[in-house]
This record gives C-alpha cells, sequence and structure tokens, in this order.
C-alpha cells in the first residue's frame, strides 16, 4: 500500500474511531489504527482497491455498532433506566421531534426527499453493481465467450466488431 494510500487509511480510521468514548479512544485507539491499517494493507496485497473498499465498508459497520455499544457501557446507569423515567425521557424526545417537523412541512418533505432520493439510489446502484459485477452472465459456459474486434495502431485502442458486420 503506497503512503497516500496509508494516510488516507490512518484519517479515515481516525475519524471512525470517534464513534467511540474519549476514554476508550484514549485506551485503545493507537492499537486499533495500528491493527486497521495492517488489514487495509493485507487487503489491499490481496484484491487491490476492490479489497480496501469492503475492508472499508465493514469497517464503518463495526465502528458505528461496537462505539455505540461502548458508548452505552460507558454511560450513566441512570440515563439506561427501562423504567417509566427512562422511557418518559424517550418519549418527551420523541413528541419534541414530531412537534418540530410538523411545524415545519417544508423541512419534514425535503427531509423525507431526501432520505428517498438516497435510497432509492443506493438501491439502484446495488442493483446494477450485482447484476453487471457480481452474478455470472446467463449463458452456459460463459467463460468460454469471446469478443472480436481489431485494434487501431494509431491510438493504440481495440475496437469491438459489430453483429451485424461480423456475421
Amino acid at each position: 500500500m503506497n503512503s497516500r494510500l496509508e494516510a488516507a487509511v490512518r484519517r479515515l480510521i481516525q475519524f471512525l474511531l470517534m464513534a467511540y468514548p474519549a476514554d476508550f479512544r484514549r485506551r485503545f485507539g493507537s492499537d486499533l489504527t495500528a491493527t486497521y491499517v495492517d488489514r487495509f494493507s493485507a487487503a489491499h496485497g490481496r484484491n487491490g482497491l476492490w479489497g480496501v473498499a469492503g475492508l472499508l465498508v465493514i469497517a464503518t459497520a463495526h465502528s458505528i455498532r461496537d462505539g455505540f455499544l461502548e458508548r452505552l457501557a460507558a454511560a450513566p446507569r441512570n440515563r439506561l433506566v427501562a423504567g417509566p423515567a427512562g422511557l418518559s425521557k424517550w418519549l418527551t424526545d420523541i413528541r419534541r421531534a414530531v412537534r418540530a417537523l410538523i411545524r415545519q412541512p417544508a423541512f419534514l418533505a425535503i427531509t423525507v426527499g431526501t432520505l428517498g432520493l438516497g435510497i432509492g439510489a443506493t438501491t439502484t446502484m446495488f442493483s446494477v453493481v450485482d447484476s453487471v459485477l457480481l452474478r455470472p452472465l446467463p449463458y452456459d459456459h460463459a467463460e468460454e465467450l469471446v469478443a472480436i474486434g481489431f485494434r487501431l495502431p494509431d491510438i493504440d485502442e481495440t475496437i469491438p466488431v459489430a453483429w451485424r458486420i461480423a456475421r
């Protein structure tokens, strides 16, 4: 892994560590950073940038999940009460949020629209990547398919031959 990519990975890991409580970051931040840099280097060596991207998704999910659990573990116990006091605080927060959204319907519409567009675009991109890159071609012996073309020496590029011309 080159130095620019390693520096970017280190910055990214430092950002992901922000999900954890400050005390946890002070105690384990440098060890987690070194571990993840080693894992990113190994993934880059095995699969190139695709390996780094896959590990990035996994590292992000783990940081969100584990950081949330560490914050819950570090939270004062009276905030984690499951009884009426803790529940009423949550319900009060939800009521305030709903009232604020009702008072500003334009903001609500923009927020819901943005979320819908983001989720729709993500779903569309995953569907395209899944059908084009991840699934095998829908032909028997797809590994034996051949592309026919000719090479132009002036521009050093191969141009495929159209099916009608090739017949």
